[in-house]
């Protein structure tokens, strides 16, 4: 099955959503990154900060892809993105 992209676009918020990445706010009107697609059968929606996007691109791009694990991913965004740049909000 696998991945099949569909939409990857930034957006303007019309109003607030919360970061699928760090889980903070993406407040009204500012710029974020959606992306669409289907990962083994599932039909994926996806708002990220535009910050929160680039990082974890230039961390995809870093790691070697027989290395690639989600967890790591999960422990990335945790302790290097949620450091650095922004503050999540409270869940």
């Amino acid at each position: 099955m696998g991945y099949t992209g569909l939409t990857d676009s930034v957006r303007v918020a019309r109003k607030p959503y919360r970061c699928d990445s760090c889980g903070s706010t993406i407040p009204a009107k500012t710029r974020y990154s959606r992306r669409t697609y289907v990962l083994n059968g599932e039909l994926m929606d996806e708002k990220l900060h535009t910050w929160c996007r680039s990082e974890l691109e230039w961390y995809l791009d870093v790691i070697r892809e027989d290395e690639f694990v989600w967890e790591w991913v999960d422990e990335f965004v945790n302790y290097e993105l949620l450091g650095y740049g922004h503050e999540p909000d409270e869940r």
